[in-house]
């Protein structure tokens, strides 16, 4: 979104750095620290670049999906971190299991629709500018 088409570097980087969390949660006795190190600052980056992208290409079907994104996230999060054992009793582990994966699926989909939508205003305003160009230049030529 910030830079032109093609991955390149980026790419290469994103990846080395997805690698290298596994090998990361394995270099502490608790593979939970090495985990929280590997993740932490990936999830922080991750939504710094949200914050920024969303700024610079605001939309209202962004911010629905991004409210939508984040509320499917945090309900994932919470049944996750332990909300799963209080569900179990009142309805069953395979409904509390249901309620998780619908939960997982909702942040992954609203998450791609909300890039979606950003791609979508990018290419409007650089296309609406194009536009304006021509015609700018168009009338000098008259």
């Amino acid at each position: 979104l910030l830079f032109e088409a093609g991955s390149g570097l980026r790419a290469v980087a994103l990846m080395a750095a997805s690698i290298g969390s596994y090998f990361l949660q394995n270099l502490f006795a608790n593979r939970d620290t090495g985990f929280q190190l590997a993740f932490l600052p990936q999830v922080a980056m991750a939504i710094g670049m949200c914050a920024v992208c969303f700024r610079r290409f605001q939309s209202g079907a962004a911010a629905r999906a991004l409210a939508l994104w984040v509320a499917a996230c945090v309900c994932f999060l919470l049944l996750e971190g332990g909300g799963r054992e209080a569900l179990v009793p009142h309805i069953g582990k395979s409904a509390a299991t249901l309620a998780i994966q619908t939960c997982d699926c909702c942040q992954i989909h609203f998450s791609t629709r909300f890039f979606v939508c950003l791609f979508r205003t990018k290419h409007a305003r650089s296309a609406a500018k194009e536009k304006l160009d021509e015609s700018a230049a168009g009338s000098w030529w008259r």
